[in-house]
């Protein structure tokens, strides 16, 4: 049996941290092993646990003492970084440098984003009057693809204080030279994070882009099914149409988007006539294995029979990959 640890010399030793290679002469292996299952430590203390077993024993038997570590806080991410290159050092394994780099990168682009929104309010700050809240005036492209890629990183970082600040100054409903604001051209580029952010922070949802069309209809245009799916699940209106009238079904029929299809079927939106499906689209849900969308297809009397390229049937493809409720 491994003698019962004396708790509180090991945590003064440690907290020495002298880093003298004699601490596993104080203390053996079988003792500290017993005192970290019933112990928490700090980082600053498995630190010098870690590198005190160096100076004792082969890497896998200090591995096996890691194993052992439960950190009780981490304040300090110098002090994680500290802890991770002793780790490299003891353990003789780059994977340690890894997460440091991960976690170095992570505290720069953080640091970056504070360091904006610090400028912004710097700016802001000149020239504002007591009461009167600032206009927002983007002159150039430039300026707008700034702002876009500040509130992505905001949205992604979850800052209160830096999202109250952008809202307070009505940084959410900046437009492009366009007139187009950032919730549509988050919508055109698939960025449904920022979109999400945008809405629950606000932004106006009834925007439209240059050509008239509100963001369900941008977002189908593009091609964009994660951002569809965002905004149907708030309660978008699935059967709105485009500026010339198009239907979101019809324009991802011709976008040959039968996922974006499928999406929409599923909120109960349906073709009206056969005159809105090209014959082509019928190969697509057949490849698919579409069985719904292919008997509603066959409710409007959409033709099967319709022949590709190689004079081969839906029927064909049905067969061929398997699919017998289709076939």
């Amino acid at each position: 049996m491994s003698k019962e640890p004396d708790s509180q010399a090991i945590l003064a030793r440690l907290d020495e941290s002298l880093n003298d290679g004699k601490f596993f002469e104080e203390f053996n292996k079988a003792v500290v092993n017993t005192f970290l299952r019933n112990n928490e430590i700090t980082i600053e203390q498995a630190t010098t646990l870690i590198s005190e077993a160096k100076y004792k024993y082969a890497s896998k038997d200090s591995f096996r003492l890691f194993q052992s570590v439960r950190i009780k806080d981490l304040e300090s991410i110098d002090k994680l970084i500290t802890f991770l290159s002793t780790l490299k050092e003891t353990l003789k394994s780059p994977f340690f440098d890894m997460i440091s780099d991960v976690i170095h990168k992570q505290e720069a682009e953080k640091n970056k984003l504070n360091e904006e929104i610090e400028n912004l309010k710097e700016q802001i700050a000149q020239t504002q009057n007591s009461d009167e809240k600032p206009v927002i005036i983007l002159k150039d492209k430039t300026d707008f693809t700034r702002v876009y890629n500040l509130l992505g990183k905001v949205a992604n970082s979850g800052d209160e204080e830096s999202i109250q600040f952008l809202n307070k100054y009505g940084f959410t409903d900046v437009k492009n030279s366009q007139n187009e604001s950032l919730l549509v051209t988050a919508c055109q580029k698939g960025d449904t994070k920022l979109v999400q952010f945008l809405i629950e922070n606000g932004s106006d949802r009834h925007v439209t882009d240059k050509d008239g069309n509100n963001i369900l209809i941008v977002a189908t245009k593009n091609s964009r099914t994660e951002t569809i799916n965002y905004l149907l699940s708030i309660g978008f209106d699935p059967s709105i149409t485009s500026q010339n009238g198009e239907k979101a079904i019809t324009i991802a029929t011709n976008n040959k988007q039968y996922d974006i299809v499928e999406l929409l079927f599923d909120h109960g939106i349906r073709y009206e006539s056969k005159d809105e499906i090209n014959e082509n689209a019928v190969f697509g849900f057949t490849n698919l294995g579409k069985l719904k969308i292919l008997q509603h297809l066959s409710d409007l009397g959409v033709n099967f029979l319709v022949k590709d390229d190689k004079e081969r049937t839906p029927l064909f493809y049905s067969i061929k990959k398997g699919y017998e409720d289709v076939t």
